[in-house]
């Protein structure tokens, strides 16, 4: 068998096999090329990614939420207080010939945020030492605040409305000096927490009432100051 065909062809055979040969070679070689290319790239990827992973940006830190605020730390949406200047004018108008106690209790619900709500209750019992009567005041109003900042301190703004009566030995008819009807109020304080449970709360408020020949709370502005403790 001829291993060489092209030599029967004589000399045309001999171009074409110096044609063929060459092309044989080249195609080989391409082909070896692209092989060793290709595997080039599967060994590079790898670390371009790693490059890319070390040089790439940290990302955020996860957002923290905001650190409680007093109240809502402690979980406190209740407050009692006692109005101070209300026992300090019991005490101012106390004397040999006159007695007054007076108390003013409080009670404060945070319902919603900035808005809170609750009774205040007041009562006065004055005696004459020349006389055998008393005179007896009692307010229950319910009050609504609003405080600017949710953690309901600092500055507020408040309204009463309710009912108050003053009986002089029993009685609350204008001819003994008594009286009964409604009472209202608009109150502007700031309430100033000094630890984790007690605050004071000085106020000012204008207060509409009605009123007879001597009550212990006329209308007009009044002062207050109270003491108070949340839980």
């Amino acid at each position: 068998m001829n291993r060489f065909p092209f030599k029967k062809l004589g000399r045309a055979g001999s171009v074409c096999s110096l044609f063929v040969k060459p092309a044989v070679f080249g195609l080989v070689l391409a082909f070896a090329q692209v092989a060793v290319f290709a595997q080039q790239q599967d060994q590079y990827q790898p670390q371009a990614e790693s490059f890319e992973s070390q040089h790439a940006p940290p990302p955020p830190p996860p957002m923290r939420p905001a650190a409680p605020t007093t109240y809502a730390a402690n979980n406190r949406k209740n407050a009692v207080a006692l109005d101070m200047f209300t026992l300090f004018k019991g005490n101012i108008a106390s004397n040999e010939n006159f007695s007054d106690i007076s108390v003013s209790v409080a009670y404060e619900r945070f319902a919603a945020p900035h808005f809170s709500i609750g009774p205040d209750l007041e009562m006065y019992f004055m005696s004459y030492d020349n006389t055998d009567y008393m005179h007896f005041y009692f307010s229950l109003a319910a009050e609504g605040r609003y405080y600017p900042n949710s953690d309901f301190d600092k500055l507020f703004i408040g309204t009463t409305l309710g009912f108050n009566l003053l009986a002089v030995d029993g009685k609350t008819g204008a001819r003994q000096g008594g009286f009964s009807g409604l009472t209202a109020s608009l109150k502007l304080g700031y309430k100033v927490t000094f630890s984790e449970s007690f605050y004071t709360e000085p106020s000012l408020s204008w207060v509409l009432s009605k009123s007879g020949a001597s009550v212990p709370t006329p209308s007009g502005w009044q002062g207050g100051l109270r003491l108070g403790y949340s839980f």
